[in-house]
């Protein structure tokens, strides 16, 4: 494992520095970069999960939480699923709108524990010093969070880090930064077994009122700063961790690995299925491109080149979900062609036969007919 002091000071040569008078960096191309940030589903589903959770718990439902957003919970629920940045800000909208709470960033931090981290938690807790694992986090960074910059600063006695939003997160960046903030303290407080009387949180929003009810597990906080910062001393780096096991960390950090290369190969597939999910009629019909990137925030022009990316684009999706409930309507509710034309909001039943002949191959009477055709052929076979 290399020395905390030598990667940290390597990576802070290699981050913006903090813009006077503490305003959010602002990275070359950062309206550019911070849309492709936000749009990428790279961070567990884990996290929203545990975010609905504290929604239905504060008395919201998580139908109306997940409402537009992308994501059906067959999606939530299983273990390789990811998020978007921008679906967890616009759930974390929610939760505050329809709870009335504004604690949901510190809620959402308390939350966590190391393991909630996947193969990465497991790293975490495998390590040997504290200082370790906080470069095994710096590491994996972008797997736990991708919107912020940060500098590194070390000294004999202490150790500082500042962070920056990539991008105007506003309404969100405070709960964003609470959270961020209590999951580090209460991450390196499991690790080490131990409290941490001189970790300190440094903020630059005024002192909530409902800061009382965390302050006694939450170490010092200052608030009214001039940025976010939190500060250590640096021989908080070589406090052992009861859990060390080298062994452990070795097969850990493979899976860490392999997870995060799983990542980068899903974040193109995981656009498909979510438009997929979006692609079911209303009374309007079906949503068009204009909708669905509306319900996924993101711009049409993103969801087309991430859909190209992926190897397909939205109308070859649209017609993909049209065609299955049509031949659905056809063959087992066999509904009348008008009414089927109605349902998948063609204009007339002759646009519909048009469609459905260029998607099948055949109109949808032909369609019919060689399907029934097909079924009493089985049945007189079964009889032979």
């Amino acid at each position: 494992m290399p020395e905390v002091s030598a990667v940290t000071a390597q990576s802070a040569s290699s981050l913006p520095r903090p813009p006077a008078g503490g305003a959010a960096a602002q990275p070359p191309g950062s309206a550019t970069e911070a849309s492709a940030v936000r749009d990428i589903p790279g961070l567990s589903a884990v996290y929203m999960r545990q975010l609905l959770d504290i929604g239905e718990r504060w008395g919201a439902t998580r139908a109306a939480l997940v409402h537009n957003v992308g994501l059906s919970y067959s999606q939530l629920e299983r273990p390789d699923a990811f998020v978007t940045s921008r679906q967890m800000g616009r759930v974390a909208r929610r939760v505050t709108r329809l709870t009335g709470r504004g604690d949901i960033g510190m809620a959402f931090g308390m939350a966590f524990r190391p393991q909630d981290f996947g193969q990465l938690g497991h790293a975490l807790m495998a390590s040997a010093t504290l200082g370790d694992a906080l470069v095994i986090m710096y590491r994996y960074r972008q797997m736990l969070v991708q919107d912020v910059d940060r500098t590194i600063d070390i000294t004999p006695a202490w150790v500082t880090m500042s962070l920056y939003a990539k991008y105007d997160m506003e309404p969100t960046r405070q709960h964003f930064f609470e959270a961020l903030m209590v999951v580090l303290y209460r991450v390196a407080v499991f690790l080490t077994a131990r409290c941490l009387p001189e970790w300190q949180v440094s903020v630059d929003w005024p002192e909530p009122s409902y800061f009382d009810n965390y302050r006694s597990e939450l170490g010092n906080w200052t608030f009214g700063q001039s940025q976010i910062s939190l500060r250590m001393p640096r021989a908080y780096l070589d406090l052992p961790l009861f859990m060390a096991d080298e062994s452990a960390l070795q097969r850990a950090l493979e899976g860490v690995d392999f997870e995060f290369s799983r990542r980068e190969r899903l974040s193109t597939d995981n656009v498909v299925a979510q438009v997929r999910a979006l692609l079911k009629p209303g009374r309007q019909g079906f949503p068009d491109l204009k909708t669905v990137s509306a319900s996924l925030c993101v711009s049409e022009r993103s969801l087309n080149r991430r859909l190209k990316t992926a190897g397909t684009h939205f109308q070859a999706l649209l017609d993909e979900s049209r065609k299955a409930l049509a031949i659905n309507m056809l063959l087992v509710r066999r509904w009348p062609l008008q009414q089927i034309s109605n349902a998948l909001g063609f204009t007339e039943p002759a646009a519909f036969t048009r469609a459905f002949t260029r998607w099948t191959g055949a109109t949808p009477t032909q369609y019919k007919r060689a399907h029934e055709l097909a079924g009493s052929t089985q049945q007189a076979e079964s009889r032979i």
